[in-house]
């Protein structure tokens, strides 16, 4: 016993353990315990040498050992790592990188150490990293120290060796100088390595190139509702009378592992009073623990422009077309393509197929704590109102001050009262406002004189008077409304704004654009968006008596290029026509690597023959390497994700204009094979539910399929 003390104990200071064959047996006996897993497969014929290597490969293994503690429930985890570990498994020769990017608390971390542990044997040297971030940048000299750390986790020593077979680890990397110092050149690892990266920024990811990358998501409602369960009442599903509950803070939590964790574990215990306590005080103040994790990723925004245009999203803007959201925001110089993208690589935003922007609910919960932050006892002394009680205290108790930027009414409670416009009055830095179902008295000259953006749906009334002066308006939305028009034109200026429109969203989708005139204004009413150029030459020539006194014209978004040619034909005392042009005008060519706007259509066009050849299965990587290889354009996977879709659009049609098709493409198959009877079945409201074929002699051997029955 004594003797096999003393072997750990060289195990762990690391030094030589001496194996001695000519030892009485007794010692023999010893050593057999001690190796007992080794010596049951070992005879007297072997040879020393095998049997020695066989020793050191144990005390090897026992000095690498460094299984990391993945979660207490793992649910969900192991299709994960499957699904990793054929990302990693690209070339058995090559060093291959893969980064794991999402926001905070998704569980990349989580997802890394278990890949970690199913594959760390397989490598002559691992390291596990953890937390980068704040390692290298809370401790002196940070980066050094982790440097040496990984160089003695994978080698057991300070000093540098070629060719290692190595696993490597590095998590929650924040910055370009942390993937230098750690992971800079390919060089440095052996064939055969394995580099891991997890961030919350993917922009990191085309730093050093991946191989690959996986966009860690939330869990599904199934496995959401297990781990809360679990956590909440050690069982797999919530007891019986806390079910209706459990299920209001599952949808909370939006498949968040973090938050899923850390509520359920709040909650262990308590009575099913509590937990509705708790799921109403989580509707305006969110969990701290859950809050300090996702606000990392706003503290390490670049600049407080991003910052605010963050908060604008998460407080108004959710939901917005993201062209029109660039256009709002690039009025308040807050240079929105650049800021939006920053958000996108960071994945606190993403935007959809019909390019709206989408926002995690926690994280527009952590956006809008951070306003409520401000003033926590004076809401008229926050940023942005959005919470109807603030709202209402605000507007009621003429509370507002002139800190108040933003604010979003879009409540029922709202819409059968009456708020004077003296009420916003106070409100000189107003910016964007939304005011839906609101009826407002009084003078409109008491709005404010900044405001870039109106949203005022349903707005009750028929007629604006001439005193509601907006100069710096640039997107006026009175959709849904009973509004018919200005008793007198609405005069807006955009001298300041390069990016300026005038665009009001009419009951029937049209468009108002007013004309700016220096002795009176002329307001054209509506134009049809898909015939402007030949609207515009009807009114300038049958509707305005004297075009001599136009001096301005703004157009906005307009998809025609000789608007000018056409309104100077007409007036050839125009002096300015200011155009809107689209996001992108240039061709891909000429768009160097920080081009923001190399949207997800531009790279479509560029792509689509690519799509169009069935023989190549076009993946989100493979458009980002493309367009990084041909035009030197750094795009995310989102968008290369995002042009795919566009292109398959544009290939294939939409999913309404197929479906409207179907029909007859069964009635074709009918035709080109008598015989064939085909069915669709459609619900009570008339909606797909699905579709019968059945094909007379579908295979000769007699075996035939009898019918074909798609959901």
């Amino acid at each position: 016993q004594i003797y096999q003390d003393g072997i750990w104990k060289m195990l762990h200071k690391g030094t030589i353990l001496y194996i001695f064959f000519s030892l009485v047996i007794c010692l023999y006996i010893h050593l057999r315990l001690f190796f007992s897993f080794i010596f049951c497969f070992w005879n007297d014929d072997r040879y020393k040498s095998k049997f020695i290597q066989k020793i050191i490969e144990v005390v090897l293994w026992e000095l690498n050992r460094k299984y990391m503690d993945v979660a207490k429930h793992p649910i969900g985890i192991d299709y994960r790592v499957k699904y990793l570990s054929s990302l990693l498994s690209k070339s058995e020769e090559e060093v291959v990188m893969v980064g794991i990017c999402g926001i905070g608390g998704v569980g990349k971390t989580t997802l890394a150490k278990a890949m970690f542990n199913q594959i760390y044997k397989q490598f002559e040297g691992s390291c596990f990293l953890a937390d980068v971030r704040s390692e290298a940048s809370e401790k002196h000299d940070g980066l050094l120290h982790l440097q040496k750390k990984l160089l003695y986790e994978t080698l057991k020593t300070e000093s540098f060796r070629e060719n290692n077979k190595v696993l490597i680890v590095l998590d929650d990397v924040d910055h370009r100088n942390q993937l230098e110092a750690l992971a800079g050149n390919r060089d440095w690892f052996g064939s055969g390595s394995r580099v891991i990266i997890t961030t919350r920024d993917e922009h990191l990811l085309n730093l050093v190139k991946v191989d690959e990358r996986y966009v860690a998501l939330g869990l599904n409602s199934d496995e959401a509702t297990h781990l809360f369960s679990w956590h909440a009442s050690q069982n797999p599903v919530p007891l019986e009378e806390y079910v209706d509950v459990a299920k209001d803070i599952v949808a909370y939590a939006q498949g968040l592992p973090l938050a899923l964790t850390v509520l359920g574990s709040s909650l262990f215990g308590l009575s099913i009073e509590e937990w509705r306590n708790t799921v109403e005080k989580l509707k305006r103040i969110p969990d701290d623990n859950i809050q300090e994790k996702l606000k990392i990723s706003f503290d390490a925004l670049p600049d407080d422009k991003v910052k605010a245009i963050f908060l604008d999203i998460s407080c108004c803007l959710r939901g917005v077309d993201k062209d029109d959201a660039v256009t709002i925001l690039d009025a308040c110089d807050f240079f929105a393509e650049a800021g939006i993208q920053d958000l996108l690589d960071r994945c606190l935003l993403t935007i959809d197929i019909n390019n709206r922007l989408v926002m995690h609910g926690l994280i527009q919960d952590m956006g809008r704590e951070i306003v409520r932050q401000e003033s926590p006892d004076e809401p008229g002394r926050r940023s942005r109102l959005f919470f109807e009680e603030d709202i209402s205290n605000v507007l009621l108790g003429d509370k507002a001050t002139e800190v108040v930027e933003v604010m979003m009414v879009n409540s029922p409670m709202f819409k059968d009262m009456q708020l004077s416009t003296k009420a916003f009055a106070k409100m000189a830095n107003l910016r964007l406002l939304q005011i839906d179902n609101v009826h407002l008295k009084g003078k409109f000259e008491h709005l404010p004189n900044k405001l870039k953006w109106l949203r005022w749906k349903h707005c009750p009334l028929k007629y604006i008077r001439s005193n509601f002066h907006l100069e710096t308006l640039v997107a006026l939305d009175m959709s849904e409304s009973k509004f018919e028009g200005f008793k007198a034109s609405l005069k807006m200026t955009y001298n300041s704004c390069p990016r300026g429109k005038t665009e009001t969203v009419m009951p029937h989708g049209q468009k108002r654009v007013v004309f700016g005139m220096d002795e009176n204004e002329m307001s054209i009413e509506s134009i049809d968006r898909n015939n402007e150029l030949q609207v515009i030459e009807q009114i300038l020539e049958a509707e305005i008596a004297e075009p001599s006194k136009i001096k301005r014209v703004r157009q906005i978004k307009k998809r025609i290029l000789d608007v000018e040619t056409t309104l100077l034909r007409h007036n050839a005392s125009l002096n300015e026509v200011t155009t809107y042009e689209k996001a992108h005008s240039c061709s891909v060519d000429f768009i160097m690597s920080d081009h923001r706007n190399a949207t997800s259509k531009v790279i479509c066009d560029y792509i689509l023959e690519l799509v169009r050849d069935s023989s190549k299965v076009i993946t989100p990587n493979f458009v980002v390497d493309e367009m990084r290889r041909k035009y030197g354009i750094i795009i995310s996977y989102n968008k290369g994700w995002r042009a795919i879709q566009h292109a398959y659009t544009v290939i294939r049609g939409t999913a309404e204009e197929n479906y409207n098709r179907f029909p007859s493409y069964l009635h074709m198959m009918k035709e080109n094979k008598p015989g064939t009877y085909t069915n669709i079945k459609r619900d009570d409201e008339n909606r797909y539910k699905c579709y019968t074929v059945e094909i007379d002699n579908f295979c000769p051997t007699g075996n035939s399929l009898s019918f074909i029955c798609t959901d």
